[in-house]
């Protein structure tokens, strides 16, 4: 574990498997629990590490597409063609289910309300639900990543410690400046950290050893202890104590284990390469949870088939809408290298 894994054979089946395990724990960490059931069941530790967990893989696996793929300045990280297919792979099934919401709604609120403007701003927004700054969370992706990734690749860890250190100034400016928790919600930076170690994990020279490791487990052992189960309140963070940069550390070394383990999973495996459509999924379904469950009495009954049909769905609504989204991509792809 004290290796960085610089391997261009990215073990995608460790990564489908992992994004499976974390889509299913944010059905479930969606589920109406009380903050009490929460702590009650460990979900600090393991539920609500989904988003961390994420993050990182998506820093991870898109430093070793730009390495695979010789992405080694900005130009080429920045072509047109290509931000714009990154755009259209995230926001044609983010569009469709914005889109089925209001239809199953009946009721275009914000349109009543603010007009078209305020539809749109609702839908950069990422709309509705369960999980709503996820989309927004992916669009900046798109254009923070380079930034990062080129930093890291040219100062390899302390490119890494300097991220860290961005994040920590973004969080002390949100408590200076009182931001508010819908803004807040929304940026990416607030993930800088993790998505920069996924960075450093796939491309980064230096070796981190075990103790290191054991070390970053252990700090944030405590910090999610001390904050989120003694009343403690953090110096710095303000919003999502229990996912920030410090808590994060804890899932770090984890997910740095399991992604060396060579593992097959197929189902779990689909479950995760349809995660981005199990989320969206996930947050219609939350909207109008009463439609499937209103029937059943027991919670735990319930929330078996909220994991069943957001998870089920989802898969369909990757294997239908995928193949398109990539022929669109193709296309453009493909104009790119005519041109």
């Amino acid at each position: 574990m004290g290796k960085n894994i610089n391997s261009n054979n990215i073990r995608l089946s460790s990564i489908d498997i992992l994004k499976g395990i974390c889509i299913i724990f944010v059905i479930i960490t969606h589920f109406n629990w009380k903050d009490e059931e929460r702590l009650k069941y460990l979900f600090p530790f393991w539920i609500g590490m989904a988003i961390p967990v994420f993050m990182m893989l998506s820093g991870y696996v898109n430093a070793l597409s730009f390495k695979r793929h010789n992405i080694d300045n900005i130009e080429k990280a920045y072509d047109f063609k290509s931000i714009f297919a990154k755009y259209i792979r995230f926001t044609i099934p983010f569009a469709v289910v914005f889109l089925l919401d209001g239809i199953v709604s009946k009721d275009f609120h914000i349109l009543k309300k603010d007009g078209p403007l305020g539809v749109i701003c609702s839908f950069a927004r990422g709309g509705y639900g369960a999980g709503s700054y996820y989309y927004p969370f992916l669009i900046q992706f798109i254009f923070l990543f380079p930034i990062v990734y080129f930093v890291i690749h040219k100062y390899d860890l302390r490119g890494y410690i300097y991220c860290g250190i961005i994040n920590l100034i973004y969080e002390f400016l949100i408590r200076a400046y009182g931001v508010n928790l819908r803004t807040y919600r929304i940026v990416v930076l607030r993930y800088l950290w993790v998505i920069a170690f996924g960075i450093f994990l796939a491309i980064g020279k230096k070796k981190i050893s075990k103790l290191t490791y054991i070390f970053m487990l252990i700090i944030g052992s405590i910090y999610i202890v001390l904050f989120l189960y003694t009343g403690e309140k953090p110096f710095i963070t303000k919003w999502w104590i229990g996912t920030n940069m410090w808590a994060s550390l804890f899932i770090i070394p984890i997910i740095v284990l399991f992604i060396n383990v060579n593992i097959s999973c197929p189902p779990i495996e689909i479950i995760g390469k349809s995660s981005y459509h199990i989320f969206l999924v996930q947050m219609i379904y939350y909207n109008h949870e009463h439609l499937f469950t209103q029937s059943i009495t027991k919670r735990y009954e319930k929330l078996l088939v909220n994991v069943i049909v957001c998870t089920c769905i989802g898969v369909l609504f990757y294997l239908i809408e995928n193949p398109m989204s990539t022929i669109v991509r193709n296309k453009i792809k493909s104009n790119k290298r005519n041109s």
